[in-house]
């Protein structure tokens, strides 16, 4: 299976449109035939700032490892940015970057800050992610939770993220 992906690249002060043909092995240029790496394709679109972050292109353990279907659904949704925090749902209707905020604490309503900073999660936040991981907050850290191969710390952080969808969605309707 193929996708086609079109993109305005700038390059030089120059706007590009660059037509790319995605592959399961990797990435083709459609201007010059060029082969690419995957990784290519992710650097121009905006939604995957936080997968750039610590995505490997293979198949990831907790798809195996996080076996209900209700946990592993969001923590995928969050891992791909296919979800509905303002960092996304801002980026459709063309909202600054900057403006993307949280209505409850007004900082940039992004995944670190889902996992790590809202106060409205503080209570599943204590319950699901290790102190480790929650003290000392930087993208180290965070990096290694996305990347644990640790059964029960996948498991807990796709718990946290789907009861933290939820608690938004009420949020969000109220």
């Amino acid at each position: 299976m193929f996708t086609l992906i079109r993109r305005s690249v700038a390059r030089k002060n120059q706007a590009n449109t660059l037509e790319v043909v995605i592959n399961h092995r990797g990435v083709k240029c459609g201007q010059n035939n060029v082969c690419l790496d995957f990784f290519f394709i992710i650097v121009y679109i905006s939604r995957a700032v936080f997968c750039r972050s610590f995505s490997k292109f293979e198949l990831q353990s907790y798809l195996n490892n996080v076996n209900i279907q209700k946990y592993r659904e969001p923590i995928t949704r969050l891992r791909l940015s296919s979800h509905r925090l303002h960092i996304e749902t801002g980026r459709w209707s063309n909202t600054p970057r900057e403006d993307r905020k949280c209505t409850l604490c007004n900082k940039l309503e992004d995944e670190f800050h889902l996992l790590f900073e809202c106060k409205a999660y503080d209570d599943i936040r204590v319950k699901y992610i290790k102190r480790y991981y929650r003290d000392t907050l930087n993208m180290i850290k965070t990096t290694e939770l996305m990347l644990s191969e640790h059964v029960k710390t996948q498991r807990n952080l796709a718990a946290f993220i789907y009861h933290a969808f939820e608690i938004k969605k009420t949020i969000t309707q109220s």
